[in-house]
């Protein structure tokens, strides 16, 4: 019952059952909410974030984070179990490169949780223009599920587990 709920009403959902607990690294951190929790559940986190006020604050929180965007090249192959990418490949410049660099960062068997606006969602075709998660400059991408799934495929990724759409607003 618990894992149908959370994937309602969470983007992300990390099995949290494994032992050893997984290795996580989270791309657009943010203020490390994600992380946190997860680390406070025995896991070990790592975060990367372009906003230096956002990694200096969820540094303050004991998480280690850089400043920065992908690649991470001091980091070795497969030196994570779980790479989350929630709402952030949208913003990333070069999303192809991203996921490459992720794939190259996950060990053999990892898992990438990804969560991004639906590119093909009806809320656009009806709300056009006005529709929220159109905010250029700050999404400069947006994927359907045909286009993730490709995207996915060249970047190395080879299993589709689950996909999800829902009609939920954020705000």
């Amino acid at each position: 019952m618990a894992s149908p709920l959370a994937r309602w009403l969470f983007d992300i959902h990390i099995p949290l059952d494994t032992d050893p607990m997984p290795r996580v690294l989270e791309v657009g951190s943010g203020y490390g909410d994600l992380l946190i929790y997860l680390a406070a559940r025995g896991c070990d986190v790592r975060g990367i974030d372009p906003d230096p006020r956002a990694a200096e604050s969820c540094g303050r929180s004991g998480i280690r984070i850089k400043t920065g965007q992908l690649p991470c090249p001091d980091l070795p192959d497969g030196s994570f179990d779980v790479a989350v990418l929630c709402h952030s490949l949208e913003h990333i410049h070069d999303p192809n490169a991203a996921l490459i660099e992720l794939r190259r960062l996950l060990r053999d068997g990892g898992t990438l949780h990804l969560a991004v606006p639906n590119g093909n969602a009806a809320a656009l075709e009806h709300e056009g223009r006005a529709w929220a998660h159109l905010s250029f400059p700050l999404h400069l991408w947006f994927f359907d599920r045909d286009t993730l799934t490709r995207l996915l495929a060249a970047a190395g990724f080879q299993k589709l587990v689950y996909v999800h759409t829902t009609s939920r607003h954020h705000y």
